[in-house]
């Protein structure tokens, strides 16, 4: 479970027994962070983005500038 609002550092129970809350989710490929408002991580996005950019230049080598 994650938590967006004001108070989303504050411990929760339920019949005694603590919830224990995740820092951030992916829904939809896009990974939501756990704040006081809703903020999206582009993080692994970015890592993607790099993965695939570093896969071309690599099999392009020194062929073209």
């Amino acid at each position: 479970m994650i938590r967006v609002a004001p108070f989303f550092d504050s411990q929760c129970s339920l019949d005694g027994n603590i919830i224990s809350w995740a820092t951030e989710t992916r829904y939809l490929g896009i990974y939501i962070v756990s704040s006081r408002v809703f903020k999206c991580s582009l993080h692994y996005a970015k890592c993607g983005f790099y993965r695939a950019a570093n896969a071309i230049f690599g099999k392009v080598g020194r062929i073209s500038s």
